[in-house]
């Protein structure tokens, strides 16, 4: 497991966040999504989430050498449009660099997340078909696949998933 320092993410971030992204997504979606299909998806996949940064809910894991590895944030609301729920916070568009993965960059994000999100007991997040055996690891199960639609017409599949620290 590599040491990474999280921080909060900044405005000033959003550029290295960006390629971050476009680097994950390109490289560790392709085996699950046909490439037309993230060639589309890619450039929406890819927008950082300023709400998300201006409330101090996303944060960047920097690697020993000051490499940023990984991304990933939270929100009591739902991705889209729902309600919150009391004791329920959802995970945001986690990404770790292709060059860190398998390192536990993803698993320090998602438990910094955990920490800062509070008095919560169950963490929801909706994952590509490529992140389901990461969130599976970490005590996740799948709820249902469904469709998202990018940009308004572009079909990505997802995968709801939950867990419940109650259980624990």
């Amino acid at each position: 497991m590599s040491k990474v320092m999280i921080r909060e993410a900044v405005m000033e971030d959003v550029p290295a966040l960006e390629a971050l992204f476009k680097a994950s997504y390109g490289e560790l979606l392709k085996t699950d999504y046909p490439g037309p299909l993230l060639e589309r998806a890619l450039p929406m996949l890819s927008k950082v989430n300023l709400g998300l940064i201006e409330r101090g809910q996303f944060f960047v894991a920097l690697s020993m050498d000051g490499d940023l590895a990984g991304a990933g944030g939270w929100s009591y609301e739902p991705p889209g449009h729902g309600e919150t729920v009391p004791g329920r916070a959802h995970i945001r568009h986690v990404a770790v660099s292709p060059k860190h993965t398998g390192r536990g960059v993803g698993r320090h994000i998602i438990d910094h997340c955990r920490d800062h999100a509070g008095d919560i007991h169950i963490l929801e997040c909706f994952a590509t078909l490529s992140a389901v055996r990461f969130y599976e690891k970490l005590g996740f199960e799948v709820l249902r696949e469904f469709d998202v639609a990018l940009g308004g017409e572009i079909p990505f599949s997802s995968v709801h998933m939950l867990k419940d620290f109650r259980a624990n």
